[in-house]
């Protein structure tokens, strides 16, 4: 297994390093460091083709894992599906994942931007044991096996920046007749959250001109969510059990949020 990491920050880099090297310890495991890369999708080119794994997983460098066999969960999940991720879509209508709205958006993350106190738990879809025909997919931590990049590579020429690199890349392997899936028992934590400002539209622009049919308007229903602020890990871990329970039987743990 092998994860490639972009990252200009050393402490983010290590804590990463120390926090997937712990989830993969049974495993040969390998952290590539991007520390130089020109755009995301250079960066992550770069950092596949010097990997060795078989296993390949893509992600930013500010999160944490909140389950501790978060890695078992997701090689069980790559065991019958191609490309898995923790949020997505399952009808893509533009450059953003969340515009087609409910019910069409699955998954969840937990965000706490620097100097906030608590956590923000966004819950966008946890229908369904999600596992097809999710179409696209964010990139704040993508896995795959190395024979759907080795078909597809990160379009580097496109997306020379930060932005639309993710979608572009999991929406081709959707459209290459790959398995896509955001399975609802996958949680992470992301240290940040999403800017969509005048770079973002400069590649969304672009991402259109290379989907035009993907051209439409986002749906009122991109606000239907669950986004709650909770003050701890534990309360979190709670609320995300009583969910899954609600909609799967896969928990007995009761919902707390005080």
């Amino acid at each position: 297994m092998s994860a490639i990491v972009c990252s200009i920050r050393p402490d983010y880099f290590n804590a990463i390093k120390a926090r997937l090297s712990a989830q993969f310890a049974g495993h040969d495991f390998e952290l590539i460091g991007i520390h130089d890369a020109k755009s995301l999708c250079e960066g992550y080119n770069r950092g596949a083709q010097q990997a060795g794994g078989d296993i390949l997983i893509f992600c930013h460098d500010d999160i944490d894992i909140v389950h501790d066999d978060f890695g078992a969960r997701l090689l069980h999940h790559l065991a019958a599906n191609d490309v898995v991720g923790v949020v997505g879509t399952s009808k893509l209508v533009g450059g953003d994942w969340g515009y087609a709205g409910a019910p069409h958006v699955h998954g969840q993350i937990v965000h706490r931007p620097p100097g906030e106190a608590g956590y923000i738990y966004l819950a966008v879809g946890l229908q369904r044991p999600v596992t097809a025909p999710i179409q696209a997919l964010d990139g704040v931590f993508i896995a795959t096996h190395r024979r759907v990049w080795q078909a597809l590579r990160f379009d580097q020429a496109t997306f020379d920046g930060f932005h639309l690199y993710d979608i572009d890349f999991t929406y081709r392997a959707f459209r290459a007749g790959y398995r896509l899936a955001v399975p609802p028992d996958l949680l992470l934590l992301h240290f940040s959250t999403g800017r969509y400002d005048l770079k973002w539209q400069v590649f969304h622009a672009r991402f259109l001109d290379k989907f035009p049919g993907l051209s439409q308007r986002p749906s009122a229903a991109r606000y239907a969510n669950l986004h709650v602020k909770l003050q701890s890990l534990e309360q979190v871990e709670r609320l995300h059990a009583g969910l899954f329970h609600h909609n799967f039987g896969a928990s007995t743990l009761a919902i707390t949020t005080q």
